[in-house]
């Protein structure tokens, strides 16, 4: 590292590699300087969000009885207000929560940044590698001379921000402004934590405010390109919110519940987690187009209903999977009862090791298979959704033109 910068780099060891579920559960967009935004069209964006912000924190300061706002200007739920709104949070987990979310993104801000300087330099496709000590002093000089970032922080801010102006971190904050221009009267729509987005994997929650349950979790992805490793990414991450989903759904930590006509922080299981992808030159023309202080246009209806559309579909998909699943668990579950019976009935068993040890062995199979089943809650939510959007598509139903897009 050039002796002008002192920054000390974050490093765990020399050959410090991101967990690969970072990779999966935040889909960073390494391709910043061919996605960022006109910096008038982000300031655009950004007011939107605030103004979701500023009429989403009126709503649940009034039904919580809170003085502090719980949602960021960025449109992100903040987990610092939590122990203030309630005893379910202390202040030392949301702490232990905060340094988690603080190390994952020095983890994401350094390999970022590699993959830029590798990929630039080796002219191949961007790929998760290895971090040597002197890449890393590499990449801090640079933060140091782009930005004048003299320490980790700094770095990381600078990082931060041109991270928000990217079009994947700019989908998030656009889906945001949009469903709560098109359905804030009767829904919550807010981004969540940042750490449910980096621990849980979930990007956008929606609140129905009738109700004060959650609706879903959206994980908004968009066609970034084509080649091998984004083709591969892009699966991972279909994967891995397909068997998020079939285990139960995921937990958004940092939420809400209605208690006694009232709102009161808490933490919520069981929630289906849905894709919410779009091409990508499609979501450049809307989000360039978007006018913050303007009502939703008829364009932006139909845009609208094609994402409920897909949405529809994709919550359709996700219970046919969930069923099969609880099918094949009855099936396993019935069948290890069946062997236990025959076990059991054998003369001495209880005095035979061998047997004594397969019933175990059973009656762990029995106890797996048996926990997704009782009660399905995960099933139960994704068929609310799928109420929910068919209430929002009946709204704005230009279903007919939406080949025109």
């Amino acid at each position: 590292m050039s002796t002008e910068s002192p920054i000390k780099p974050f490093l765990e060891n020399d050959g410090f590699t991101p967990l690969s579920e970072a990779e999966v559960l935040l889909c960073v967009d390494l391709d910043k300087n061919d996605n960022r935004f006109e910096e008038k069209q982000w300031a655009e964006l950004k007011k939107a969000v605030e103004t979701m912000a500023s009429e989403g924190n009126a709503y649940i300061q009034k039904h919580m009885s809170l003085d502090t706002p719980i949602i960021d200007t960025y449109g992100r739920i903040s987990p610092e207000v939590y122990p203030k709104a309630g005893n379910s949070f202390s202040s030392a987990s949301v702490k232990v929560d905060r340094a988690y979310v603080y190390d994952r993104e020095i983890d994401f801000m350094y390999q970022s940044a590699m993959q830029e300087r590798f990929s630039r330099k080796n002219g191949m496709s961007k790929q998760y590698r290895a971090i040597k000590t002197n890449d890393a002093e590499s990449i801090s000089d640079h933060y140091y001379r782009t930005y004048g970032a003299t320490t980790r922080d700094e770095m990381l801010d600078a990082w931060r921000k041109e991270r928000s102006q990217g079009l994947a971190e700019g989908w998030e904050m656009y889906a945001t402004a949009l469903f709560h221009k098109a359905f804030g009267k009767d829904f919550l729509i807010v981004r969540a934590s940042s750490f449910d987005d980096i621990a849980n994997g979930i990007d956008t929650v929606i609140f129905d405010k009738k109700t004060g349950n959650i609706v879903c979790a959206f994980d908004e992805l968009h066609d970034a390109g084509q080649t091998t490793v984004q083709i591969e990414r892009a699966q991972k991450k279909r994967n891995f919110i397909t068997e998020k989903n079939s285990e139960g759904g995921s937990t958004l930590k940092y939420g809400f519940k209605k208690a006694d006509d009232k709102l009161v922080p808490a933490s919520i299981r069981n929630v289906p987690i849905l894709r919410l992808s779009v091409d990508t030159e499609l979501l450049k023309h809307f989000m360039y187009t978007f006018n913050a202080d303007a009502p939703v246009s008829e364009e932006e209806c139909v845009f609208i209903m094609k994402l409920l559309g897909d949405l529809i579909h994709e919550a359709e998909q996700m219970e046919r999977i969930i069923v099969a699943k609880e099918d094949e668990y009855t099936e396993r579950r019935n069948r290890a009862v069946g062997k236990m019976e025959k076990l059991r009935a054998q003369k001495g068993w209880k005095n035979n090791p061998k047997i004594m040890q397969e019933i175990r062995e059973l009656e762990r199979e029995k106890n797996i298979t048996s926990l997704p089943i009782d009660g399905s809650p995960i099933k139960n939510h994704i068929r609310a959704a799928l109420n929910a959007f068919h209430h929002m598509y009946d709204q704005y139903d230009m279903s007919d033109k939406i080949n025109e897009l």
